[in-house]
């Protein structure tokens, strides 16, 4: 029932963006996905981002999201 936020990579093992849909996940549960990210957010090359727009993207969203709490 708490509102959480969880930043997830698309190619991250441990619940990618095939996966997760699949998850019995809260309705307070909000995912923010980052393009062609790993468990580290860290991007491929090829998608035109690199891990320093990923982490400062899922920091603006966590500062956002912990201003709406």
């Amino acid at each position: 029932k708490t509102p959480t936020l969880i930043v997830q990579g698309e190619r991250d093992a441990l619940g990618n963006r095939a996966a997760v849909p699949g998850y019995e996940l809260s309705q307070s549960i909000e995912v923010m996905w980052l393009v062609a990210g790993d468990h580290d957010l860290k991007p491929l090359k090829a998608s035109g981002f690199s891990h320093e727009q990923h982490l400062e993207a899922a920091a603006v969203q966590v500062a956002g999201f912990l201003r709406a709490c």
